[in-house]
């Protein structure tokens, strides 16, 4: 389960059981939110519908996510450092601003592996 460090009890996520794997959504709506824990073993799948982002298990991760405020600053490091100016670019760094400031929701989905 995913809880707030600030107040554990602030937003609990669902969960709902797959054949094979174990699907957690978070939705995230305010500021607080942004320091939801992040709970992805190594072999889980982590998505961000709303800005298209899937992020799977690979050599590139060397540290472990610790929670959404990390988890969008990787995403912006990314965009970032790697993709060349766009629109679609200019577009996703302006909707992470809306997430940390609380002016957007985003909903993160977690598939890890079913144990």
């Amino acid at each position: 389960m995913a809880t707030s460090d600030k107040n554990p009890e602030h937003k609990m996520s669902s969960e709902k059981k797959g054949e094979n794997t174990v699907t957690e959504e978070i939705v995230v709506s305010s500021r607080e939110d942004l320091f939801i824990e992040v709970d992805r073993p190594a072999e889980g799948v982590l998505k961000v519908p709303e800005l298209g982002v899937e992020i799977t298990p690979g050599p590139a991760e060397s540290e472990p996510l610790s929670d959404i405020m990390d988890l969008l600053t990787r995403i912006e490091g990314v965009l970032t450092s790697y993709v060349g100016e766009s629109k679609r670019k200019k577009e996703l760094l302006q909707k992470i601003s809306q997430i940390k400031s609380g002016k957007k929701t985003i909903t993160v989905v977690i598939e890890k592996p079913q144990e």
